[in-house]
């Protein structure tokens, strides 16, 4: 795609100073707010603070909804990859720790969903603007026939 592929994990962690300080947690939704003002975009991220922003910005929304344990394979996956010298997508390290793993393991029983239901609101306004894909192969599929 020519889209813009923004990468929220790299930015919360890597501008400077990193928007995760507390100082700077409401400079971050603006931040993004004006992201999602821009023409065109396509974001990859999982904050909830600023998920309401996106999903109202964005033409379509694609979540991947996918099963706890592929969750937690592609974790370790990812750690290991980066282990043997591959670089993370947007340059962000994959961090192996409890807590980035108990968020993970929550997240369907958590997080899941609040997503759903902000995605349940903007497809009662546009059907094919919310896509749930639950599955890696479902998302070979999708992108396959584009």
């Amino acid at each position: 795609t020519q889209l813009p592929v923004i990468h929220l994990d790299t930015i919360y962690h890597h501008t400077n100073p990193p928007f995760y300080l507390q100082e700077r947690k409401s400079a971050w939704r603006s931040y993004v707010q004006n992201i999602v003002e821009g023409e065109n975009w396509i974001i990859d991220g999982n904050y909830q603070a600023t998920m309401p922003i996106r999903i109202d910005g964005a033409d379509v929304v694609i979540f991947l909804d996918f099963p706890r344990w592929v969750c937690i394979w592609r974790v370790f996956w990812r750690y290991f990859l980066q282990k043997i010298g591959y670089v993370a997508i947007g340059g962000n390290p994959e961090r192996l720790s409890m807590d980035f793993l108990g968020f993970v393991w929550r997240y369907n029983s958590k997080e899941r969903e609040k997503v759903l239901e902000l995605l349940k609101n903007k497809g009662e306004c546009n059907p094919e603007a919310v896509i749930i894909l639950r599955s890696p192969e479902a998302v070979e599929r999708f992108f396959n026939k584009r």
